[in-house]
């Protein structure tokens, strides 16, 4: 587990990036979904900033990172076959805010 506060957050939606979000200090972690993968849960702890986010995905896959301190959150669809299309939220140094979407899978 990545024991650090979570500063920033960028995702790619298929071969496009969406924006950087953050501070641009810490470590980089990057992660790729398998073909047909998709998120299907978050989860996370929160206090004046996002703390710790944990994705859970359609293969099984867990990846947790920041620091496990605060308030904790879960969100999911509401309905069987959507998955996480896509996350907003605001920062100013760390994030202070994050939502996830949810709609069709469209794999």
């Amino acid at each position: 587990m990545n024991k650090v506060q979570v500063v920033q957050i960028q995702f790619r939606y298929g071969s496009a990036w969406g924006n950087y979000y953050g501070n641009p200090s810490g470590t980089l972690h990057e992660v790729l979904l398998h073909q047909g993968e998709n998120i299907t849960q978050v989860s996370g702890k929160w206090a004046s900033y996002v703390n710790e986010l944990i994705f859970v995905t359609s293969h099984g896959r867990i990846f947790r990172y920041g620091i496990p301190s605060g308030t904790s959150f879960n969100d999911f669809p509401l309905y069987a076959g959507t998955v996480l299309r896509y996350v907003s939220g605001r920062y100013s140094s760390y994030l202070n805010s994050i939502g996830f979407h949810w709609g069709v899978n469209i794999n």
